[in-house]
């Protein structure tokens, strides 16, 4: 599929079908999410969403409380994941270091897109984690399990 050049960057074969190499990053993006989801030590119903590219685990922690932990080892569809289950909680985990431009895109995004509303996004560094999140307390049961996690945990 591709090897390492000088200074190592990638050297895609121009012979491969780009369709293959889609199939063969959307697999090796299911099983980082896999591992993610592993250290992360998430319960619930785990699938790989092809549209999105990031794992997600079905979380339910009452009959009315429900949200989903989408696992990306790298940046999603952005609105694509914004416009997937409506209405539902989203803890978006990426598995990149926190940067503060994250943060001023989040809050001016956030106060001009209501899809954002019910979303929260996690970046990732080791055991380090920097929680972006609205205002309003559906994200708690989401973020529980991160400290659970033995993870150092900073709400942005």
């Amino acid at each position: 599929m591709a090897r390492l050049g000088d200074g190592e960057e990638p050297v895609l074969n121009p012979l491969l079908d780009p369709m293959e190499l889609r199939r063969e990053l959307i697999k090796i993006k299911d099983s980082m999410s896999r591992g993610l989801r592993s250290r992360i030590g998430i319960h619930g119903e785990y699938a790989f969403n092809k549209s999105i590219r990031c794992g997600a685990t079905y979380m339910l922690f009452s009959e009315n409380r429900r949200g989903i932990m989408f696992l990306c080892p790298w940046l999603a569809v952005f609105n694509k994941l914004l416009r997937t289950y409506v209405g539902t909680p989203k803890l978006v985990v990426i598995e990149t270091p926190y940067r503060p431009e994250a943060g001023d895109f989040y809050r001016r995004r956030v106060a001009s897109d209501y899809g954002l509303r019910n979303v929260a996004f996690a970046f990732m560094e080791g055991n380090d984690v920097t929680i972006l999140k609205p205002r309003g307390n559906f994200f708690e049961e989401l973020i529980d399990v991160l400290y659970e996690g033995n993870f150092s945990v900073t709400e942005e």
